[in-house]
């Protein structure tokens, strides 16, 4: 059985206003297809709802890979109220409207944590710094003006 990558975002926002986003990220991307038709970039399909995992499904999923816990995870585990997952997203070397989407939608879902496809969690504004350093979808940021955070 093949198993598609999917990245999950827990967040400190209520499920209502996750889903905003994600109807949001939606938004944003025929925006930006319609002004780029030549654009050939994959991007994840956001799925928002439903809880984090709990603190024991963490922790038993750091043992399950044998990863140390890192210090702070289950403290901001702790104030995630709600999960947005991308299903089949691009990759972040090479496709910049998925890093431009991710870096959106990171920017407006508050202090959580991020899982892509497997462990380690990492905390949102990490991958933010990672993210800044990346190539994003030319124009992206003038679609996204309206809604800055």
């Amino acid at each position: 059985m093949c198993v598609s990558p999917t990245w999950s975002i827990f967040s400190p926002l209520p499920e209502d206003e996750l889903r905003g986003l994600a109807t949001e990220y939606l938004a944003l991307v025929d925006q930006y297809l319609a002004t780029r038709p030549d654009c050939e970039d994959d991007w994840g399909e956001p799925v928002a709802g439903g809880p984090p995992p709990t603190a024991e499904e963490i922790k038993e999923a750091y043992r399950a890979y044998s990863l140390p816990l890192p210090e702070g995870v289950l403290e901001r585990l702790a104030t995630c109220r709600s999960t947005v997952r991308l299903d089949n997203p691009g990759e972040l070397d090479t496709d910049a409207l998925q890093v431009s989407l991710l870096q959106h939608l990171l920017e407006r879902s508050g202090k959580g944590l991020v899982r892509l496809d497997d462990y380690p969690l990492q905390q949102s504004e990490v991958l933010l710094h990672a993210l800044a350093h990346k190539r994003h979808a030319p124009g992206f940021r003038d679609l996204t003006a309206h809604t800055a955070g």
